[in-house]
This record gives C-alpha cells, sequence and structure tokens, in this order.
C-alpha cells in the first residue's frame, strides 16, 4: 500500500514496516541535521497477535498506521484533532490512539484502540473500523464529515451510530412504498385541484387556506408522524403577524400549514411556481413568490404581501432562505423583518424541531419522528428603521434557536442562502 499528501510519501512492506519521507514542512522527524539528509521513518506495524492486516493512512500532513494487533498510531499535523490524541499538538513520532467511551450514566472515559481492523483519513479527519464492527472518528467536521450528527470537531475518537435497519423501519418503508406515497401523491393532486377551482369560485381567503391545511394533516397522520404545538395561545385570531420558522427540511411545510392554526400566505421562492399543480394551486391561493431579478419585482412582491395582510391573515416566511444541510440554523436574512418593520407589524419567532430527522435536504427516505412546533411570544416593534429591523432580528433569531436540542444550537452558514 502507497499513500500520499502534498508534502509527504509513505508505503507498507510485505513485512510490515512503512517508510515515509518527507520535505522540511512535515512533521515528521526525517531530518539528520548532521549531514542534512532527509531520511526515511521507520514504523513497524506488524504486532504479536495477527488481529489485522497492516495498513498506513495518509491525510493532508497527517498519518495513521494499524498495526497487527489492532492498535493504532498516529502522527503529524494534528490542528483539527485528527490524531484522536486529545488534544491540538502535532506529533513527530507515532502515539497510540485512544478511544472516548460515553458510559451509562453520562460520564466519558479513554481507552486505548486495540481492536482496529480497518483505518481511512481524508483532509484532517482519521476514522476507525472496530471488531465489532462500530465506526469511530476525530477530527475535522464542519460538514459533518465524522457522521456524528453535528459539526463539531472532535479531538479524541468518538462512537459513530451507524444503524442497521430493523425490522420496523423496513416495515415503515414497505409502509410508504406501497400504501402511503400512492395516497398521499392522489391527494396532493386532489387538494392542488380543489384550490385552484376554490379559489376561482369562492375566494382565495377560505380555499387558499383550508385545503392545504387538512392536505399537511393528512400527510402527517398516514406517515404516523406524532405532532406537538406549544404557544399557539401567545398570538391573536384577528391580528395579523411576520411568522419567522427555521428551515429544517421539507416537512416543515406540512407543519406550519398544518398546525399553526392560523390563516396565512407563504412567501417563497420563485422557483417553486414550476412545481406540477403544487405551483399553480399556491398561485391561486395568494400564496406570495418572490422575484429578486430586479428592484422593481422586489418592490412589487412586497407591495403583493402587504395587500394580503389584512383581516387577521398572517404571513408566513423562512428568514434562512433555504433548508439546512447539517440541523443547524443559517443567518436570517432582512426581507421579512423589513416587510414587518415597514408594516409595523409583529414578529413571531416558531422553533420547528423534528422536521430534519424526518427527511434531511440530502435525505431519501422518511424517517418516522415526532415534529415540535414551538410559537414564541410576539416581538413588537420599538420604532421604525434599520435599528427596529436588526433588533427583531437578533431577538427573534435567538428565540427560534432557544427551543432548539442542544446538538443543533450553534449557526452553521448554509451556502445555498447567498444564491
Amino acid at each position: 500500500l502507497a499513500c500520499a499528501s502534498p508534502a509527504f510519501a509513505q508505503s507498507v512492506a510485505k513485512d510490515g514496516t512503512v517508510t515515509a519521507t518527507g520535505i522540511g514542512t512535515t512533521y515528521i522527524k526525517v531530518h539528520d541535521t548532521k549531514t542534512d539528509i532527509w531520511n526515511a521513518v521507520r514504523v513497524n506495524v506488524n504486532g504479536s497477535e495477527n488481529k489485522a492486516q497492516p495498513k498506513v493512512v495518509g491525510g493532508n500532513c497527517h498519518y495513521a498506521a494499524l498495526k497487527g494487533n489492532g492498535t493504532v498510531w498516529t502522527w503529524g499535523y494534528n490542528g483539527n484533532g485528527q490524531l484522536g490524541l486529545g488534544d491540538t499538538n502535532a506529533r513527530t513520532e507515532p502515539t497510540q490512539a485512544k478511544a472516548e467511551k460515553i458510559l451509562e450514566d453520562g460520564t466519558k472515559e479513554e481507552e486505548l484502540i486495540t481492536d482496529a481492523i480497518d483505518i481511512a483519513a481524508s483532509y484532517n479527519h482519521t476514522i476507525i473500523l472496530r471488531a465489532d464492527g462500530t465506526v469511530w472518528s476525530t477530527g475535522y467536521n464542519q460538514y459533518g464529515e465524522l457522521g456524528t450528527g453535528d459539526t463539531e470537531e472532535r479531538k479524541r475518537y468518538i462512537f459513530v451510530a451507524i444503524k442497521n435497519p430493523t425490522p420496523m423501519k423496513i416495515l415503515y418503508i414497505i409502509y410508504q412504498v406501497c400504501f402511503a406515497l400512492p395516497i398521499l401523491l392522489v391527494l396532493t393532486i386532489l387538494t392542488a385541484l380543489v384550490t385552484i377551482i376554490g379559489s376561482l369560485i369562492g375566494g382565495a381567503h377560505i380555499w387558499g387556506y383550508y385545503p392545504g391545511k387538512i392536505w399537511s394533516q393528512l400527510i402527517c397522520y398516514i406517515l404516523l408522524i406524532p405532532v406537538e404545538v406549544h404557544g399557539r395561545e401567545k398570538i391573536h385570531k384577528r391580528t395579523s403577524y411576520v411568522f419567522v420558522p427555521n428551515h429544517q427540511g421539507a416537512f416543515d411545510i406540512f407543519l406550519i400549514y398544518g398546525f399553526l392554526g392560523r390563516n396565512f400566505k407563504w412567501m417563497m421562492k420563485k422557483s417553486l411556481r414550476k412545481i406540477p399543480f403544487v405551483g399553480k394551486a399556491c398561485e391561486s391561493a395568494g400564496h406570495i413568490f418572490v422575484d429578486r431579478s430586479s428592484p422593481k419585482k422586489v418592490l412589487a412582491t412586497m407591495r403583493q404581501a402587504e395587500s394580503s395582510l389584512k383581516d387577521g391573515v398572517s404571513l408566513v416566511v423562512f428568514p434562512e432562505g433555504a433548508r439546512t444541510f447539517t440541523g443547524h440554523m443559517g443567518y436570517f436574512k432582512r426581507g421579512a423583518f423589513q416587510l414587518a418593520d415597514e408594516l409595523q407589524l409583529e414578529v413571531v419567532p416558531v422553533t420547528i424541531d423534528g422536521s430534519f430527522e424526518i427527511l434531511p435536504r440530502t435525505g431519501k427516505w422518511i424517517h418516522r419522528h415526532r415534529m415540535i412546533l414551538t410559537i414564541h411570544e410576539p416581538i413588537p416593534p420599538k420604532g421604525k428603521g434599520a435599528e427596529n429591523i436588526k433588533a427583531s432580528m437578533n431577538e427573534a433569531y435567538a428565540a427560534v434557536e432557544s427551543a432548539l436540542p442542544e446538538k443543533y444550537k450553534g449557526m452553521v452558514k448554509n451556502e445555498d442562502q447567498d444564491r
């Protein structure tokens, strides 16, 4: 086996030795100062027990060697904790890696890894496969590379919960494919047709809201998704608000539409108008498509929103503008808060929790998980202008984040938001 990075080259021989060569920017001790020659470092990866096939892997200026006895030895650059040694200090000599176990009482315990059967490394993170089939990872994690369900870096190898499908999950997938999805497809088409025809004949105030509300509730019920709503008593029936929820996933739509309990209009991306049936139904219902192609069209969007906010009808805007990739919130855009400032309306922060687990942005299958909708105290305008917009935006962000689980707190910028 051979591997290389911008500053290193390594190979492992049949006798279990690892040969490494590099340049002066490396962290491997290969320089003979007396002769000023770069010599090779040899690391014996054969152990006394034949537990694993010896292997060496390299990332971006760091390396890990799997010995035949199941131990893992790491060295090199460690700025993101990719060596799994509990710190970020570089190592110039191979050091045995440790894992961090979480005991039943919640306390943490370190243990030397002696049962590894495979290793892998990429950029600034390292992954170990152990004999019991579990996967452990450490290092850089900005985009969730470690598989830990968050974006927090690790300095010690921690367990990655890779779950095999249980019989119940397999049954739920069969239920989706054979029963739920065909019914929901028919329901979606019928709801779209009822909304289009009803809005044309009877007006969008009733027909633009109630068919979609019932459709959303049925989707959750048919997919056996439990829903909890907290804080509905904080809002008044005859008052128009600007609701600003976080955007965890596709099921946010069903949670808000079906269970907010308020007649409202969506402010949505113009591209959603192209969805068959649904796009036309949204247009007929009076939902607002945001066109950012020119200042004139943005102004027209604002005026449409202003004309919709009467008789207790509210507006729902996802201020992040895009679904999260990580479960964390991105930054809030100004649009919803600017509109609320112009019309002097109260902003209502709304927290969505659970939608990310049901169908994350990169997911393919629906997973049964409860959803919680938390409605926070309305934020009244504190004046008018830039200061009021900034204050209400910051207050709303803090309120929405406060009801998220700890693992999803902390902003992670979503590159998709800038599009």
